[in-house]
């Protein structure tokens, strides 16, 4: 199925596309404004499960207002196809940026940034569960940013879900065990 007409964006192209989401380039025409807009893949639109988690997850990830934490602008669904619009970050990856040394003083920032914005989630409760180079962006100003969270609240942190990507994730999130904040 192809995507909707989504009221109040204009598409401008696709950015990418993995397993359970696409994502793409879109203006938000009220403010003139480049936003990027997450959808759920044809596969995963259809589950309401995965349709419930998804807009779940956009809506913690909304309740968390950091510098280095993706902003998320608005959340809704159209002819049955949720999506998520959240500041465009045409910075590129770490994953991209790894491709090359990094200086030392610029992993650091990284880090430093990076670790802010995880301490700021679990002050409130929230864990990411998907930490890794193509999750973390960045502004045009450098900044780093953690965006794409596999948001876990901590009610369901005891739950046995498994949330992340495997070479990545920690040793109680591959075994599917009880997760909390650590695993971060």
């Amino acid at each position: 199925m192809s995507l909707p007409e989504i009221p109040g964006y204009r598409i401008l192209r696709q950015i990418s596309e993995g397993k359970r989401s696409k994502l793409y380039l879109a203006e938000q025409e009220s403010l003139s404004r480049q936003v990027a807009l997450k959808v759920l893949s044809d596969e995963f639109y259809r589950d309401p499960a995965f349709k419930k988690r998804f807009i779940d997850e956009g809506k913690s990830a909304a309740q968390l207002n950091h510098p280095n934490i993706l902003a998320v602008f608005d959340i809704g669904s159209v002819a049955g196809f949720p999506y998520i619009a959240t500041e465009y970050l045409p910075g590129g990856t770490l994953r991209d940026r790894l491709k090359s040394p990094l200086e030392p003083s610029a992993a650091l920032r990284v880090a430093r940034e990076i670790a802010a914005a995880l301490e700021f989630s679990h002050r409130h409760g929230i864990a990411h569960r998907d930490i890794k180079p193509v999750n973390i962006m960045f502004r045009v100003d450098g900044s780093a940013v953690l965006a794409d969270p596999g948001v876990v609240s901590a009610a369901e942190q005891n739950q046995k879900l498994s949330i992340g990507s495997p070479h990545y994730m920690s040793p109680e999130q591959v075994q599917a065990m009880p997760v909390d904040l650590r695993s971060d």
